[in-house]
């Protein structure tokens, strides 16, 4: 039986694939993303517009620290890696809080280190929002 745990952390698995229609599929399109680094609330539908430009951009790879469930909420502390164009990693660390509803994610709330990746990644690579 899958469970939320499962479906939460294939989100991560199916972008290390490069299989990014099937990992946005978890997501609820009447749901929300909010992360840290602009505190920004996008609506589930923008979001999955924004993050497809995003890991096409920087084809992100994720590996799992923690995954915890309570309830209806998932969360999953994970890192990215990635080598940039000029040869550096970039190697973040992210705090995921999934919510469900119906077997799939409502509401995302992504914490990372901002100043990392503020410091690390151009400019460009976030003007896709």
């Amino acid at each position: 039986m899958t469970t939320i745990k499962d479906v939460a952390w294939s989100f991560f698995e199916l972008i290390n694939r490069g299989r990014l229609a099937d990992a946005y599929a978890v997501f609820d399109d009447s749901g929300t993303w909010w992360n840290s680094l602009d505190r920004k609330i996008l609506p589930m539908v923008r979001m999955k517009e924004v993050g497809q430009r995003i890991i096409e951009k920087m084809p992100l790879k994720f590996s799992l620290i923690n995954l915890f469930q309570d309830g209806n909420v998932v969360i999953i502390e994970c890192e990215s890696h990635l080598v940039l164009a000029d040869d550096r990693l970039y190697n973040n660390v992210y705090t995921f809080m999934f919510t469900f509803r119906d077997n799939k994610v409502m509401h995302v709330r992504e914490h990372a280190d901002t100043k990392y990746t503020v410091d690390m990644l151009s400019k460009e690579i976030w003007d896709v929002q």
